[in-house]
């Protein structure tokens, strides 16, 4: 059974744009990289696991966003240090 006053309704402002096909929001709210570098802090507080993997996962998604090729990120990441 679903409870539908337990989640939110998109405004009309958001059904409208993706109904016409644009746009719902055309900036970056938050990014993935933003959202690995969370869970990589919060793993480093003792908040889940995975701190060093989420971690590089955040650097890879940041250096896309800014058109870095995966290679450099590759190479990049081969010669920085994690010491948590």
């Amino acid at each position: 059974m679903l409870f539908p006053d337990l989640w939110s309704h998109p405004a009309d402002i958001v059904t409208q744009k993706k109904n016409e096909g644009k746009p719902i929001f055309p900036f970056l709210v938050f990014t993935a990289a933003e959202s690995h570098f969370l869970v990589a802090q919060a793993a480093t507080l003792g908040i889940g696991s995975g701190a060093n993997a989420h971690y590089q996962e955040g650097i890879k998604h940041a250096m896309r966003l800014w058109g870095v090729s995966d290679a450099d990120a590759a190479t990049y990441l081969a010669k920085s240090q994690w010491d948590h």
